[in-house]
Order: C-alpha cells, then sequence, then structure tokens
C-alpha cells in the first residue's frame, strides 16, 4: 500500500492534465505555423520585389518562428535562466539554451525585443524590509519597546491605592457581592450608584450596571466617603491622561511607520520604471504595484523565479534606494522632533 497520502493525488493529476493539455496546444501552433505558405516574389522591370501569384509558395521558415517564439515566452518570463529552472541541467535545458543564446546573444542582449507581455511587480513593503532591511525592524522594535517602559512609568508613578479609597467587593457565583474587608457595609445598589463619576454619561453608568448584574463583570467598588471617592476620581483620571498621551504617540508612531514603509516603496517603484525604461529592447507597459500591509507567509515558495528580469529589478532598486533605516535619529525621535516643529 502506498504511503503517500490521498490528497496529494489530486495536484500531481490536475498538473499532468494541464501539461498535456498545454502541449497539445502548442504541438496545434507550430504544427500549424509550419503550414503557412509564404509567397515567392519577383522582381518587376522597374525593379520592385512583388508576390509571385503564378509560383507555388515557398514552406514557411518555421525555424525561425520556433526561435522567435521561444524567445518571446523567455522574454515573458524574465530570461533564460528563468525559464529553465524547472530542470536547468537537462540535455533539453542546455539545447533550448544555446538555441535561445545564438537568437538574442549569450548576455541576453536582444531578449528583451521579444518581450509581448507587461512587466507585472507587486512591492510587499514588509516583506522586503523583514528580509533586506531588518535594522529598520529593529529600530522599530525598540521603539515599542520604549512605549511599553513609558506605559509602566504611567502607571507605577501614580500607583493607586484602591483600598484606601474604595470598598472593594468580588462578584460570587451566585450573583452576591462579597467584600474584601470584613469592615466594609454590605453591598447596596443605591449607594455604588451614588459613587459613580457624575462626568460620565448616563448611558456608560447603565451599561457598566448591566456588565454587573449579567455577570460579565467580576467586581465593584464603593467609595468609602465622598471626599475619598472625588479624589480617587481625580488620580484615575490623571494616570488616565498620562496613558492617553502615551497611547497617542504609540498610534501616530505606527502611522509613521507606515508613511515611510510607503515612502520608500514609492521610491523602490520610481526606481524600477526608470531602470525598465533603460534596458535595452524592452518595450512593454511597466506596472509596479506597493503593498504596505501584506506579509505573507511562506513567501519564497509563491515567487515564481528568483532570476527572472522583475526579481533583477528589485533587487537592483534595493541595493540603490535608501531605506528608513537610513533617516536620521530613532523612529520616536523623527515622531518627537516633528511635534516640535508642529507645535512650534
Amino acid at each position: 500500500m502506498s504511503s503517500i497520502p490521498e490528497e496529494t493525488t489530486a495536484p500531481a493529476q490536475e498538473y499532468h492534465a494541464a501539461y498535456q493539455a498545454r502541449l497539445a496546444d502548442a504541438i496545434r501552433a507550430l504544427t500549424d505555423a509550419a503550414r503557412i505558405p509564404r509567397p515567392r516574389l519577383r522582381r518587376t522591370e522597374d525593379g520592385k520585389w512583388v508576390d509571385d501569384t503564378m509560383a507555388v509558395p515557398d514552406q514557411t521558415d518555421w525555424a525561425e518562428f520556433v526561435t522567435l517564439a521561444l524567445a518571446g515566452a523567455a522574454a515573458n518570463i524574465g530570461g533564460i535562466d528563468a525559464i529553465l529552472n524547472g530542470r536547468p541541467g537537462s540535455w533539453e535545458a542546455e539545447g533550448v539554451r544555446q538555441l535561445l543564446f545564438s537568437t538574442v546573444g549569450a548576455g541576453e542582449a536582444q531578449l528583451w525585443e521579444h518581450r509581448t507581455e507587461p512587466i507585472e511587480i507587486t512591492l510587499y513593503i514588509e516583506e522586503l524590509v523583514v528580509d533586506r532591511v531588518h535594522e529598520t525592524v529593529e529600530q522599530y522594535d525598540a521603539a515599542e519597546a520604549e512605549i511599553d517602559r513609558r506605559y509602566g512609568v504611567a502607571g507605577t508613578a501614580s500607583d493607586i491605592d484602591h483600598d484606601h479609597y474604595l470598598w472593594l467587593y468580588d462578584l460570587t457565583g451566585s450573583g452576591d457581592f462579597v467584600a474584601r474587608d470584613p469592615e466594609a457595609p454590605a453591598w447596596s445598589w443605591d449607594d455604588w450608584r451614588a459613587g459613580l463619576d457624575p462626568k460620565d454619561p448616563a448611558r456608560f453608568h447603565q451599561q457598566l450596571e448591566e456588565s454587573l448584574r449579567s455577570g460579565w463583570a467580576t467586581g465593584a467598588a464603593i467609595p468609602k466617603t465622598p471626599e475619598l471617592g472625588a479624589e480617587h476620581d481625580r488620580l484615575t483620571a490623571e494616570q488616565d491622561a498620562r496613558c492617553a498621551v502615551i497611547a497617542n504617540l504609540e498610534e501616530q508612531l505606527q502611522q509613521q511607520r507606515v508613511h515611510e514603509w510607503t515612502a520608500y516603496g514609492e521610491a523602490l517603484k520610481t526606481r524600477i520604471e526608470m531602470m525598465a525604461a533603460a534596458t535595452p529592447g524592452l518595450d512593454v507597459p511597466v506596472h509596479v504595484t506597493v503593498n504596505v500591509d501584506t506579509y505573507r507567509m511562506g513567501a519564497s515558495r509563491q515567487e515564481g523565479f528568483w532570476d527572472s528580469l522583475e526579481c533583477r529589478l528589485i533587487d537592483a532598486a534595493v541595493r540603490d534606494t535608501p531605506t528608513p533605516a537610513d533617516l536620521p535619529g530613532t523612529p520616536l525621535e523623527r515622531l518627537e522632533r516633528l511635534h516640535v516643529r508642529e507645535e512650534g
């Protein structure tokens, strides 16, 4: 009995079926090309060449047709090595390679004039940065670590002794509130409502009570005195305000990252378009899309041919283009300098 999982059979069958269908299409196309009659020419008395309608047509130059078709396919895939990547060391690959070299030159100097398909490139900036400009990722990781440190300082700088200001109650499975301090008064919904911050919207108070009654919340508190409750609210509001400033900085840091990586992608796009325009013989549209949001797991297995024209353009652009890591200062320093300029 075969140990190969049954589900691996279907993709192989689909591949072979597609292979045979394309092979049949190619055979028909090559056969039809060989049957195209090529008219003979004759010179007129005034020296012009015209079709000789009385002569039997020649057979078409089938060898030229085949070499041009191979050159066009190789150019569309991205190069000779790219199209032979399936089994580059085979005798068939070597024969095709030499045939193509004889047509377009060993350096592919005349290959790109045979390309018929547009160049389609999607720059996955997240992947490019992680794989090739990892210092940029490290810089932003360090910035996020600093944000976490500031959150910690904001929380500990004014740690609130809730027991000093509030009676704390835990909600049991039976729906009763049990005080943590034996000296606390019995739970009272009226006392709890009286201790709510009057600045909060009534709708918020209603939702909070619903969460307690439904058992979604697991605890509640009642101010020990109105004065202590007001002081607790003041300290909590100050702490929330400090954390809100840090949260805003954290959000702006992520926006800056997207902005800087988008700018990097656009610079790569411009460089790729310039190099494609300077590639001898290449006369097809070049479409470059910048994708900042997508990170594809296992992308190395999804890319078609690493030695293609498309990949060579990307590699050259990455080498020539300044990265976000080349920007002055750390990400947080850049962000805080921007705040200073805006406030100034």
